[in-house]
């Protein structure tokens, strides 16, 4: 059984996965494209979004971190899996921070994008997302793949936001970054 960081919401899935690649978990989606699909990162949600019978899949080792420049824009591109706290950490050894942080650093960046988490400031930090990697399954012969979406498909770019796993499992997520 899976219980969520507050302890109100259990997860007794049939099937569970903690890949470590995404090839790894596009055949967990195939495997089980049948079933009720729920991503799980850092289990800090209240929301009874994630509880299913089906198939969970714990996205905790997608943890890679890199700065980058990204349609102009200083960023880092980040793992779904990885908590804000560490993406904190990463951008102060480089006199940076992110444009937005919300109270809670133990959350996933997917986590705090899909539920729209928000921030010190007046935006959510999904306000703020560059960029977004999303396994999906096709339309045409139903198999999980990736998609990527940024500025030249802005209408699935805002989707992604506080999007709760409907559009899929967001593996990676670029954000900008500005200085301290």
């Amino acid at each position: 059984m899976i219980e969520n960081f507050g302890r109100n919401l259990q997860i007794e899935p049939a099937e569970y996965c903690c890949p470590q690649s995404e090839s790894e978990l596009l055949a967990f989606l195939d495997a089980n494209r049948d079933q009720k699909i729920r991503a799980i990162g850092r289990l800090h949600s209240w929301s009874k979004v994630i509880q299913t019978d089906g198939a969970v899949v714990d996205m905790k080792h997608f943890n890679a971190m890199s700065l980058e420049e990204f349609e102009g824009v200083s960023a880092v591109r980040v793992g779904a899996g990885c908590q804000i706290k560490e993406v904190i950490y990463m951008l102060q050894q480089h006199c940076l921070t992110l444009s937005t942080l919300g109270l809670i650093d133990e959350q996933s960046v997917a986590g705090a994008i899909s539920t729209g988490t928000h921030g010190s400031g007046k935006e959510s930090l999904s306000h703020f997302v560059l960029g977004v990697r999303i396994a999906t399954f096709c339309n045409g012969d139903g198999k999980a793949k990736l998609s990527s979406f940024q500025s030249d498909q802005p209408m699935l770019l805002r989707a992604s936001r506080c999007s709760l796993g409907c559009l899929g499992i967001i593996t990676e997520v670029v954000l900008p970054v500005r200085k301290q």
